[in-house]
């Protein structure tokens, strides 16, 4: 019972170092993320052009009505 718990245990351990690697390891691929990092996401950038909107301009003006 105990042989069989740890040889499986040993295995899962294998298999889970085999499909994510050591870290500190460099890889050429890209990460592997569950909860995207919102550092890549798209956002606005008031200090180059972006194709976000259809004119090119990053800040838009506030409404006429808007509280706040």
């Amino acid at each position: 019972m105990l042989r069989g718990f740890l040889l499986i245990s040993l295995l899962f351990t294998i298999a889970i170092i085999a499909v994510f690697g050591f870290r500190g390891q460099k890889s050429t691929g890209s990460p592997f993320e569950i909860f995207p990092d919102m550092v890549r996401q798209m956002k606005v950038r008031a200090q180059a052009p972006l194709n976000f909107f259809s004119d090119g301009r990053g800040p838009r003006l506030r409404h006429a009505g808007r509280r706040g």
